[in-house]
């Protein structure tokens, strides 16, 4: 998949950063199961280590079950970049969850879903291209996904009406010459059926839960 360059970074057709990043959380379910996008390992942690015991929020349980599910295949990997499964979902809470990971001894991706709370087999999508860095933990960030879509549909209503649909992604490693996104951030996208036109987008820190609405 060829993705936008965001600006700043050459090329041509250069689009305005944050929209970028719109962009990537509405193709989220193409860069979810793309064979390459990571590879030489540079630094990082590991992924081990699920989300805060007692979350309601169900991404963040889903890390957890996720976070066994790999350890079995790649017990080295990294999380690189995770958010609903399955394209827009049609309701305010997606019930699949995926998270992508990659794993510096193999120098592979590996996919795994989690629906309705249970993990399905890790996949192994193929070797990688690009150099993975500051690899994070799920379970080190403070805002899951589900509340981050919570945030960013409480911001967005105060302002105006906020589409039904949803796509939710974030990134929690550098990925060199992929823009998959800010590290740290949830880029949540509400819309009218699957289409951009009349779309919102936010920004959800994972840390604090700093919201603010992306602009195109």
């Amino acid at each position: 998949m060829i993705l936008p360059r965001a600006a700043g970074t050459g090329g041509a057709g250069l689009m305005s950063s944050k929209w970028v990043r719109t962009f990537l959380s509405v193709t989220l379910a193409a860069l979810l199961s793309m064979a390459a996008g990571c590879g030489q390992a540079g630094s990082g942690s590991s992924s081990a280590g699920s989300a805060a015991q007692g979350s309601s929020d169900s991404w963040s349980k889903a890390a957890g079950a996720a976070d066994e599910a790999i350890k079995k295949a790649a017990p080295d990997a990294l999380l690189v970049i995770s958010g609903n499964s399955g394209g827009v979902a049609l309701a305010n809470v997606p019930e699949a969850w995926s998270y992508t990971y990659y794993s510096p001894s193999t120098k592979h991706l590996w996919r795994v879903v989690v629906e309705h709370g249970s993990a399905q087999a890790p996949e192994d999508t193929g070797e990688a291209k690009a150099t993975v860095t500051e690899g994070a933990s799920a379970g080190s960030i403070k805002v899951g996904a589900e509340e981050a879509i919570e945030k960013a549909r409480a911001f967005g209503e105060k302002s105006g009406a906020v589409p039904p649909n949803v796509m939710v992604g974030g990134a929690f490693a550098t990925v060199a010459g992929n823009p998959l996104g800010t590290p740290g951030v949830w880029t949540v996208t509400f819309l009218e059926g699957t289409s951009l036109e009349g779309s919102r987008a936010f920004e959800v820190d994972m840390m604090s839960g700093a919201t603010s609405e992306v602009t195109k």
